[in-house]
């Protein structure tokens, strides 16, 4: 992280953890996601992408008075994106999925400043009341995230085609973020087990990525989706020893060590991998 203090001046921090990250982007409220923005002065009679989602944001909320579930949030974030992006849209689909995750995100914030501004305005009469207050916007943005991945990827799997269950129960009590091309071939044992897959969808992989070993035990190789940015080599090893593929949109990949041997692949890659597996 680095923070100017004049046009001369900056200081840099670095995080030993993802925990540490963790604390710091909840506490700000803000979500990287490997972007760098650009102004341009010869555009600045245009509207910008940022200022035409927010104009669309603000009409789509006006007449909110309480949190909308995450599907509503995602769907109007991707037709905002859509509507708004200079391209037209017509990205790969791991430029799509970017987009449509960081509009969400300023959705979600325009929603959150008309719904929550005045009550942390106070005033307060007890600590504990500030406390309960900022606990539960925090419980929100944590719980919107995780969600917000898994409504989009699911979006994009339908776009393209592709058959798969959400969350289905199997093995007794396991429940995979994803199973291609469904529970009904995952219990059919006849069901070739080289055209199946089991993926876990993470925002951040930390220690939880582990989760994923334990579902869907006729697959023995995993995937997983993430937006994280980078991963420690130690952790890439561990994951190609465990026969974990990671799906990572492709401008992130300068964050992994391909020397660690671990499979990594684009959003684009995978989706044409599922169809070749299908064939």
């Amino acid at each position: 992280m680095i923070i100017p203090f004049s046009l001369d001046l900056f200081h840099a921090y670095v995080f030993e953890s993802d925990e540490e990250l963790e604390q710091l982007t909840s506490a700000l409220g803000i979500e990287t996601l490997g972007g760098w923005g650009v102004y341009d002065r010869s555009e600045e009679s245009l509207e910008s992408e940022d200022e035409c989602l927010e104009r669309v944001f603000n009409k789509q909320i006006a007449s909110l008075d309480a949190f909308p579930n995450g599907v509503w949030m995602a769907e109007q974030a991707r037709a905002a994106a859509e509507h708004c992006a200079r391209k037209g849209g017509n990205d790969i689909l791991d430029a799509k999925l970017i987009r449509w995750v960081k509009a969400e995100y300023q959705l979600f914030r325009t929603i959150e400043r008309k719904l929550c501004l005045h009550d942390i305005k106070g005033p307060f009469e007890e600590i504990d009341e500030f406390i309960g207050k900022a606990a539960t916007i925090m419980n929100r943005r944590k719980s919107r995230a995780g969600h917000s991945l898994e409504y989009h990827v699911e979006h994009l799997l339908k776009t393209q085609g592709i058959t798969f269950d959400s969350q289905p129960r199997i093995d007794g009590k396991i429940k995979p973020d994803l199973l291609i091309p469904g529970k009904f071939a995952y219990e059919d044992k006849s069901y070739p087990v080289e055209k199946q897959m089991v993926v876990g969808i993470k925002t951040t992989c930390k220690d939880r990525w582990r989760q994923i070993l334990n579902e869907g035990k006729r697959i023995p190789e995993k995937h997983l989706l993430t937006l994280q940015e980078a991963i420690s080599g130690d952790q890439l090893v561990e994951m190609r020893e465990a026969n974990v593929t990671l799906i990572v949109p492709e401008k992130f990949h300068k964050g992994y060590d391909l020397d660690t041997g671990i499979r990594l692949m684009s959003i684009e890659g995978f989706v044409e991998k599922i169809k070749k597996t299908a064939a």
